[in-house]
């Protein structure tokens, strides 16, 4: 014993209640994941590119192996363009995944692509406790060879765990830079209806050249 500090009985004993109530706490989170948690695991990742800038995309298969339903879940994917700036994406959220479904995440991307290059699969249980199925994992180019990985065990995410925060920040700056789904979407939907306004446009005008002639 350290000179002038000596624990008696009670307080020995109320130290080994306490570690054991830690234990049975961590026991009790340990079943709780087994038996009702989702667990999403990612099967492959692929990456394809395309003449077209709009089919480049990123995409992750995914599998509820856990026992428990999924209520939401987002992919996110960072890398830098061909001018070193960074760009972040997100995907549009997948819902309701009950056990044993298998689902897609797909991000639409310029053409470039970062060999180092990171993203974050984050989805949320029937309680809103949130976890991540692969933490931050560098996404590289995906050849023959890369596209089985062996399943990471899931992680439950807290308020300053800092996969979270990297989400937080991630999906923030995915929003600011217009590239998460919903906002491609839109910007999709006003691209058409304003090629389709200037090809009404062009089609009055050639009618009425025709008329003159």
């Amino acid at each position: 014993m350290i000179a002038g500090f000596a624990l008696n009985t009670s307080e020995i004993l109320s130290l080994l209640l306490l570690l054991l109530s830690i234990i049975t706490f961590m026991l009790s989170r340990l079943n709780y994941r087994a038996s009702h948690a989702p667990i999403i695991a990612i099967q492959n990742r692929k990456y394809r590119i395309s003449e077209d800038e709009e089919k480049n995309i990123f995409k992750i298969t995914a599998k509820n192996i856990g026992n428990g339903i999924c209520i939401d879940s987002l992919l996110l994917l960072r890398e830098k363009d061909e001018n070193n700036n960074m760009k972040y994406y997100l995907s549009k959220p997948v819902r309701e995944i009950d056990s044993d479904d298998v689902i897609e995440f797909t991000i639409k991307k310029g053409p470039n692509w970062d060999e180092e290059a990171e993203f974050i699969l984050v989805y949320v249980d029937f309680f809103g406790k949130k976890y991540t199925s692969n933490g931050v994992t560098e996404g590289e180019a995906a050849t023959a060879e890369q596209l089985n990985r062996f399943v990471k065990p899931a992680k439950q995410l807290y308020l300053f765990h800092p996969t979270y925060l990297k989400f937080l920040w991630w999906r923030s700056q995915a929003v600011k830079q217009g590239n998460s789904a919903k906002e491609q979407e839109k910007t999709s939907f006003h691209k058409s209806q304003k090629e389709l306004s200037d090809y009404k446009i062009d089609f009055t005008i050639s009618k009425q050249n025709n008329g003159e002639d």
